[in-house]
């Protein structure tokens, strides 16, 4: 049986991207004020922070 990796729950990190990535669009184009690309770009920095620790976890669990 082959294993695979796993990249963590969707919710937890590609749901915080998505999020992210609509308040930076929201932003950009005049949807939003200026003062949440900030949040937004954290989320971002976040979303990917979390989901390289899931799949740095899982690969050293898989070492």
């Amino acid at each position: 049986m082959a294993s695979s990796l796993n990249l963590g729950d969707l919710p937890s990190w590609i749901m915080v991207l998505l999020i992210g990535l609509g308040i930076v669009w929201a932003t950009s184009n005049g949807v939003l004020g200026s003062e949440y690309e900030s949040w937004g770009r954290i989320m971002m920095i976040a979303a990917g922070g979390l989901g390289a620790f899931y799949f740095l976890t899982d690969v050293g669990r898989k070492l």
